[in-house]
């Protein structure tokens, strides 16, 4: 499962105050369809398939 981290190498933010949106790809590997957005740690099921994953921290996003 994805996590959030500040920098490479960092810890792990998990105060649940982390957002993930899930995005389809595109074949030319842009964002298409939201399939979902979860809250706090991701736990979920995906179909097999290329996804977009967004990961939020309060106002920070990557």
């Amino acid at each position: 499962m994805p996590s959030v981290i500040l920098a490479e190498g960092g810890p792990d933010i998990s105060d649940n105050s982390n957002a993930w949106e899930i995005y389809k790809a595109n074949a030319d590997g842009t964002r298409g369809d939201q399939v979902m957005t979860e809250y706090g740690e991701l736990k979920t099921h995906l179909e097999p398939g290329d996804y977009i994953v967004v990961g939020r921290a309060d106002e920070a996003k990557v």
